[in-house]
């Protein structure tokens, strides 16, 4: 099992309720992302390829950090992220953890408390089964329940980080319609 340690903070719910202790954080399969860094807007535009069955996506993710962090870490599932800086200038290196399926931005110097605006560039595939982005015939189909947006997007991919969302299909053939299932 791979395991790494952060110099992030991990603030959790205490085993005995209500109040959040902080514990030392550790990858692996149930690793829950920092609380001291969240979401508040996502501008994405995603560019699906049917014929290749593959995608290139890119965003600007504007985040609030509670302390000063070198480190961010994002939920993304077999996506490659070619680029990652925290704006105006800050260029990120990425490394990938599997088994906690995230990404890290690792940046170098500390950013900050506040907001900050990420710019973030990524390539994937479609999924075979029915999660993230798959193929349906000739469609492109999206499943983000419960946890599968990180299959598209690297982003915070829990239910309590809340954000709002700006998605822009791009590169789409002509005749080719977006429907939006409720």
């Amino acid at each position: 099992m791979f395991s790494h340690r952060s110099r992030a903070r991990n603030l959790s719910p205490s085993p005995g309720g209500g109040c959040y202790e902080e514990r030392p954080m550790t990858f692996g399969k149930n690793f829950r992302l920092p609380l001291d860094v969240r979401p508040v807007r996502y501008s994405a535009h995603l560019a699906p390829d049917l014929a290749k069955g593959a995608f290139e996506g890119r965003m600007e993710l504007e985040v609030r950090l509670e302390q000063p962090r070198r480190e961010i870490h994002l939920h993304a599932v077999g996506l490659e992220v070619g680029r990652a800086r925290a704006r105006p200038a800050a260029r990120a290196t990425v490394s990938a953890d599997s088994e906690s399926e995230t990404v890290t931005l690792v940046f170098p110097e500390d950013l900050a408390p506040g907001t900050h605006v990420l710019d973030i560039a990524w390539s994937g595939k479609f999924s075979p089964g029915l999660r993230g982005l798959y193929r349906a015939g000739p469609l492109a189909v999206t499943q983000f329940e419960a946890a599968d947006a990180r299959r598209v997007f690297p982003c915070f991919d829990e239910p309590l980080f809340k954000a709002r969302w700006s998605i822009q299909l791009v590169g789409l053939p002509d005749g080719a319609r977006r429907r939006r299932g409720i």
